[in-house]
């Protein structure tokens, strides 16, 4: 949801004109069951004055469950009121680190609610065609990746048979299958460089080509800081890489971040309130066979390897003026594959 830790509300994607045309020819390139996946494994994370992204990873039909990853920062954005009495985790000395982090998990558990496309159908009228019916659930248990430094963690949702999530990016919850979709998805992160330098071609367009998405402020919208997205906001944007290789930054509280992709951002392209724990997708043009793969989650926009080389003018500068950051999925596909 928010790009930096300091309570602004975070940022989402929204495509200007010069990139519609691209855009738009991606998306009519892209398989069906790709653009399928993509819509119903999205999730809204929206609280009172809160709104953020997600991702079904996978479902358990078993347990009668399903497994979200969102940016951990969303944590701390939405309980903007809880960190201001104790703090940031980069203030935290080890002695509380445990219970502010439990503290904080405990607030978002209680006041966030997903929102999601439901696997039940519904048409007013016999002639059209069936929909499938929203559905929100509270979240029961949260999973933080890793330290603070890396923005991943991990949504533990219940459902019923009325409330079963459409769609999940890994079909199967078996462990065997599991670990082989992961370790698919780890080996694309492992030669990205391959895939994002690749001169292939398909119906004139690069057959790799990278996807955020997430739900947020329309581009009309003013009022951000009171902003409070709906599932209608959906929103998926065309996105290049400065750099193939992941980096440390830093945000303006000199908070640290790890492992974070630099995608090319300018005012008019970048991502704003509501984003933040949206998925980065690499996509593979002109295939038969189902190819798509989590790269990423939103971090945000306009961080720095260096606290120094962060402009004197930046809180004036229009948001995603100098890049746009996601953190990679690489370490959390290790743990899943141990």
């Amino acid at each position: 949801m928010q790009s930096k830790i300091s309570g602004q509300q975070g940022k989402i994607m929204i495509a200007d004109k010069l990139n519609d045309d691209l855009k738009n020819k991606i998306i009519s390139n892209l398989n069906d069951a790709v653009k399928n996946t993509i819509e119903n494994a999205s999730v809204l994370l929206r609280g009172d004055v809160f709104t953020g992204s997600g991702v079904i990873l996978f479902k358990n039909p078993e347990k009668k469950k399903f497994y979200v990853l969102t940016a951990k920062h969303n944590l701390l954005v939405a309980g903007k009121q809880v960190h201001q009495k104790i703090g940031t985790p980069a203030t935290w000395n080890p002695q509380v680190n445990e219970q502010n982090t439990l503290t904080l998990i405990e607030y978002f558990k209680s006041q966030i609610e997903i929102f999601y496309k439901g696997a039940n159908l519904n048409s007013k009228a016999p002639d059209k065609e069936a929909q499938p019916v929203n559905a929100q659930k509270k979240i029961e248990a949260i999973k933080l990746i890793g330290d603070w430094d890396y923005d991943i963690c991990q949504l533990e949702i219940t459902y019923t048979d009325e409330t079963a999530p459409r769609g999940a990016l890994f079909g199967s919850n078996d462990s065997i299958q599991l670990k082989e979709s992961v370790k698919e998805q780890q080996n694309f992160i492992l030669t990205l460089p391959n895939y994002i330098n690749s001169k292939e071609r398909v119906n004139g367009i690069g057959k790799y080509q990278f996807l955020q998405t997430g739900y947020g402020v329309p581009s009309s919208t003013t009022n951000r800081d009171n902003y409070v997205g709906t599932l209608n906001d959906f929103k998926i944007k065309a996105v290049e890489f400065n750099a193939y290789q992941t980096r440390n930054v830093y945000d303006e509280t000199v908070a640290q971040y790890k492992d974070v992709f630099n995608l090319k951002s300018n005012q008019n392209c970048t991502t704003l309130p509501g984003d933040s724990g949206g998925p980065l997708f690499g996509v593979v043009l002109g295939e038969e066979k189902f190819f798509l793969y989590l790269l990423g989650l939103t971090l945000g926009s306009d961080y720095f390897v260096n606290k120094q080389d962060e402009p004197a003018t930046l809180k004036d500068d229009p948001d995603g003026k100098y890049n746009n950051g996601a953190t990679s999925l690489s370490e959390y596909y290790q743990i899943l594959t141990k």
